[in-house]
């Protein structure tokens, strides 16, 4: 059975930041969770996705994939490379499935 794009998103994503796809979708709101939560609904609203579907896919409110959504770039251009680089990698993998 094919995955679907959010599965093989999730697991990319999960890879890139050391995590368990378990502790992205339900674990504590850690540093590493979040960095890992907004990359997700970022990619995921730039393949199209609505944010209704993102927040049932991620358990989150509307209100909080778009509060994401729209402040993401201002924390992208701000000090944290790491977040930024992780960003980069996924979105290359992304684009490739």
């Amino acid at each position: 059975m094919c995955k679907s794009y959010f599965e093989r998103l999730l697991a990319i994503v999960a890879s890139l930041c050391e995590l368990e796809e378990a502790q992205i979708l339900y674990g504590r709101k850690t540093d590493e969770v979040v960095d890992a939560r907004w990359i997700i609904v970022k990619i995921l609203h730039e393949q199209g996705y609505h944010t209704a579907k993102i927040s049932l896919l991620l358990n989150m409110t509307q209100r909080n994939v778009t509060h994401i959504l729209t402040i993401f770039q201002d924390r992208l251009d701000g000090y944290d490379s790491l977040f930024k680089s992780t960003y980069q990698k996924a979105r290359v993998e992304a684009g490739n499935l």
